[in-house]
């Protein structure tokens, strides 16, 4: 008897079964299987680690990878490339939703506080929200 998966049941005529490990396709399924779970695993443990530790720096480029669809199709996620005040250049994952109301750009510089609940933003801008609610404070807007 031969060990595998049987993934099609089938008896035919003959007696024959479709098998999982004879079929050459499977180590094809399986390759490409485990290459979006390591894909996922790497960029899930890397958005913890952006989202909780702090940094700050000069923001050089926003760019996305190509991974980046294959692990995370639900939603988009950019590389801010920031140069810290080290000098040194670190590469940090943000949502979209999370960089488009703080205004974030290339040249802003960024701060992020220690923590999953605060948010990276640019220094010496406000967001969309506070914009927002500066023009609905009484006396400030035409209402």
């Amino acid at each position: 008897m031969k060990p595998g998966i049987n993934i099609l049941f089938k008896n035919s005529p003959s007696g024959a079964r479709w098998r999982f490990f004879t079929n050459p396709l499977s180590a094809v399924i399986l390759i490409a299987l485990f290459g979006w779970l390591f894909l996922v695993a790497k960029t899930v443990i890397k958005l913890g680690w952006d989202y909780y530790y702090p940094y700050e720096g000069r923001v050089l480029q926003i760019e996305t990878h190509w991974y980046d669809y294959v692990a995370f199709e639900f939603m988009l996620w950019e590389h801010l490339v920031i140069e810290t005040p080290e000098g040194e250049v670190i590469d940090r994952l943000v949502s979209v939703q999370t960089r488009i109301p703080s205004r974030i750009q290339v040249g802003d510089y960024v701060i992020k506080g220690e923590g999953v609940g605060n948010k990276v933003r640019a220094r010496d801008k406000k967001t969309t929200q506070e914009l927002l609610e500066e023009l609905r404070a009484p006396g400030k807007g035409k209402a």
